[in-house]
């Protein structure tokens, strides 16, 4: 009998402009995208973790409001590097 079990891999990443330490998944499970609503970024659940702080050294939560502050060219790279991962990006 298959064993059901998170399967996924977590591959760190730097981003280039901030310098923040990101690890993400290399693919998401149902229960990631299940209850999704329009508002809900699903780019969020593809992090599993990040150093991004405030001002008083705690790290920030991951959540939509945090992830909108990342500058553009890190976002690109955060995007590409999932698009690799899930196999997505087209390979000539």
């Amino acid at each position: 009998m298959p064993i059901l079990k998170d399967f996924r891999e977590v591959k760190k990443i730097i981003l280039p402009l901030s310098g923040g330490s990101v690890e993400i998944f290399n693919s998401l499970l149902v229960g990631d995208v299940s209850g999704v609503g329009e508002k809900t970024n699903v780019w969020l659940k593809y992090i599993k973790s990040w150093d991004f702080t405030n001002e008083a050294g705690e790290v920030l939560p991951i959540n939509e409001e945090n992830f909108n502050l990342l500058p553009a060219k890190d976002f690109t790279v955060l995007m590409t590097e999932i698009n690799d991962l899930e196999g997505l990006t087209k390979k000539d």
